[in-house]
């Protein structure tokens, strides 16, 4: 054999090595799919990552990893992912989508934008690329333009059940006029008969696609239109209770009760994505930390991807703590492996990630609660567990669950301990004779007649000067202060004198700013929880109007355990009075604040809430004493 036919030979050898290693990284890469597709997140990142040591330049492999990775929520590592495939391939319209959904998700909203457009430049007709920027659109408060990005993948792929969701039960962030709330939920209640009709759940593909629009989004922002929701929340937890049933047909029935003999403990699960230093935390977190060990064996189900000091508190005082809960999948197998004997929801209708959990029946016994008050439709959802002052006499009609109420505010509530608020320096150009009106609830709670509410107040009150906190999206912001100029021109006043909108801030800068203020005005038709508590733990007066639903009556539940009931209005015209009253008569004001610092502690670890919490617990269970 010659040299030539040597090195003819060499090569031969060299390319056929490489052919069977690269066949075997493909399929290395399909397991990794695989076990990512089925929730596996450990285990895909483990073998995209031993693909890219043999192969660094392998485009698909990066972007895998950055999708496992954002699905564990570390968007840095993700984006560096994607920012590595496009750095191989510039040209990778799927990189360029991914790397717009983790954009959106760390805040880069601009530079999102950018990303989904070039992705479109280079793959025009994605349907997903179409629908994923019709969903950021949708976060930005851009209803109009969302709502043709779904219809644009709709066209694209009829089949696309996720788009047409999004494209019939899209509801604005911010209403202009009670006309415009009347107005998009007639066309919500459309959408969801619609959607009832449309739903295929007869072969594979469509139940795939019924999972996918179900777990994309919630009806969270209907509940903010200041009506009873019961009947339209039926009507949404049937669909999604057929859409679970066709997904999970094995956990179609629900598993047996235990018999309790007295001396057992009862399993209790706590589920939610914000188990950390969240408002779900601040509220519900002692129930799971505070129920009598004796008698109670607590699990607690974190399907969020966020941890801190308040997750390790919680995982240290739960007999059993569960995370990396990537799916449907692993949360459902986690809970039925754990043989409850009741799970409670925290707030079902916050995130979308568990309203397909919640409407299986993975307990014998199911409750939710107050994080999110509202009621679920769902027929799995047996009790809705509120708080005895906060409901009013008519409220179990309007639930599908049956209502229990707690003793007082129902939970067990923890005094400020973040420390010293930061410096207020947020109000250098507040006049001495200034009196200033926090509204820091989140935009979306207030309802187009607040506007008037705060210009009659004006009217009034001349040096009174109104504070808000913009929402993330600047066109919500603007949107809102355009809605609110208009009220104060109504009565010749110019809303730049009297308003400032103020960017979204630290929890200790919130602190200060709150502090700063003379008087807290509370949303109407959406009462403050968590923010009145922390609000009246700094001596700032509330000023609050109960309506009829429940989730209007939070801060007069708050104010009426303290005895400070000076404030609670009863109509529109008394919570102007009160209002002004308080702006313009200093001493009255101080009055007001001395009485709330006598009793505030009362509404503070409240232990009857909890027993109250025990005792319901056993009666659900029908353990005997």
């Amino acid at each position: 054999m010659n040299r030539k036919q040597r090195r003819r030979r060499q090569k031969l050898a060299a390319r056929r090595t490489k052919k069977k290693t690269n066949g075997g990284l493909q399929a290395r890469l399909q397991v990794a799919i695989a076990h990512h597709q089925a929730g596996r997140l450990a285990e895909a990142e483990s073998i995209y990552k031993d693909v890219l040591r043999a192969d660094p330049a392998n485009g698909p492999a990066h972007n895998n990893l950055g999708i496992a990775y954002k699905a564990h929520g570390k968007l840095d590592e993700a984006n560096a992912c994607y920012r590595r495939a496009l750095k191989i391939n510039p040209n990778d319209a799927s990189a360029h989508a991914n790397l717009a959904n983790v954009l959106y998700d760390q805040g880069k909203v601009d530079d999102a934008f950018a990303s989904y457009r070039r992705a479109l430049e280079i793959d025009p007709d994605n349907a997903d690329t179409h629908y994923n920027l019709g969903i950021a659109l949708k976060g930005q408060g851009r209803m109009d333009e969302a709502i043709a990005r779904c219809r644009r993948a709709l066209e694209i792929r009829p089949s696309y059940f996720a788009a047409a969701w999004n494209a019939h039960l899209c509801l604005p962030i911010l209403y202009d006029s009670d006309e415009d709330i009347k107005s998009h939920r007639s066309r919500w209640e459309a959408g969801i008969e619609k959607l009832d009709r449309l739903v295929d759940l007869e072969s594979r593909d469509g139940i795939v696609e019924a999972v996918k629009a179900t777990t994309s989004s919630t009806n969270f922002f209907l509940h903010y239109q200041g009506m009873n929701d019961l009947a339209l929340q039926k009507r949404y937890g049937s669909l999604l209770h057929r859409v679970a049933r066709a997904a999970y047909p094995d956990l179609a029935e629900p598993p047996e009760r235990r018999t309790l003999a007295p001396g057992d403990r009862i399993r209790v699960g706590f589920l939610s994505p914000h188990l950390y230093r969240h408002t779900i935390y601040k509220l519900f977190g002692r129930w799971i930390t505070d129920l009598n060990g004796d008698e109670f064996e607590t699990h607690a189900f974190h399907t969020g991807t966020t941890f801190d000091q308040a997750t390790s508190d919680l995982k240290e005082k739960s007999d059993f703590f569960y995370a990396d809960l990537g799916s449907n999948q692993a949360a459902i197998q986690a809970i039925r492996s754990a043989r409850l004997d009741i799970l409670i929801y925290l707030d079902i209708g916050m995130h979308p990630s568990i309203q397909l959990l919640a409407a299986l029946k993975l307990a014998p016994v199911q409750c939710m609660t107050w994080g999110h008050p509202v009621t679920s439709g769902l027929p799995t959802m047996d009790y809705f567990l509120t708080s005895d002052l906060m409901e009013p006499a008519d409220g179990d009609g309007h639930y599908s669950e049956k209502l229990i109420r707690l003793p007082n505010l129902s939970i067990s509530y923890a005094p400020l301990d973040e420390g010293p608020p930061a410096d207020a320096g947020r109000d250098e150009a507040r006049g001495p004779d200034d009196v200033v009106y926090l509204c820091s609830q989140n935009l979306f709670k207030i309802l187009p007649r607040f506007d008037e509410v705060c210009a009659a107040i004006a009217s009034r009150a001349p040096r009174a000067r109104f504070r808000f906190i913009g929402h993330a999206s600047s066109f919500v912001t603007d949107s809102f202060f355009k809605r609110l100029s208009r009220a104060f021109q109504g009565r010749g006043l110019d809303a730049k004198d009297y308003c400032t909108i103020h960017p979204k801030m630290s929890q200790s800068e919130f602190l200060g700013f709150t502090a700063s203020a003379d008087v807290f005005l509370d949303t109407i038709g959406w009462s403050g929880g968590n923010t009145t508590l922390e609000t009246v733990a700094l001596d700032v007066p509330v000023v609050t109007l109960p309506g009829p639903m429940m989730r209007s009556r939070h801060s007069y539940a708050i104010l009426k355990m303290m005895g400070v009931e000076d404030t609670i209005a009863r109509d529109i015209d008394g919570y102007v009075d009160i209002a002004v009253r308080l702006g313009v008569d200093p001493a009255w004001r101080h009055e007001i604040v001395g009485k709330m610092r006598t009793n505030k502690k009362t509404i503070y670890n409240d232990d009857q809430a909890i027993r109250g919490l025990e005792r319901f617990l056993i009666d659900a269970c029908g353990r005997a004493s």
